[in-house]
């Protein structure tokens, strides 16, 4: 399990950031977002951040799996997938 500690808690999805899906290593009522560089990394630098939303882990669950995608293929899905930004 994650440390809550480890993000910022927002009320909207940050521009550019994108779901981290660490499946059910986050806390019950969170979505984990982060900023991820061109090969897919995530970037150490910035802020990782959490919405609270109901049926996190349903949503959690749900975002599909990235494994066995190219690098670009796997940018292109997070990016399209990360929701709408503020």
């Amino acid at each position: 399990m994650v440390n809550l500690e480890e993000f910022e808690i927002v009320d909207f999805i940050p521009v550019g950031a994108v779901v981290w899906n660490i499946g059910k290593h986050m806390p019950e009522g969170y979505i984990p977002f982060v900023y991820i560089d061109n090969d897919c990394h995530i970037l150490q630098d910035r802020p990782k951040y959490a919405v609270k939303i109901d049926n996190a882990q349903i949503i959690m669950s749900s975002h599909l799996s990235v494994d066995g995608m190219t690098d670009a293929t796997k940018k292109q899905f997070l990016l399209t997938k990360g929701g709408k930004t503020k």
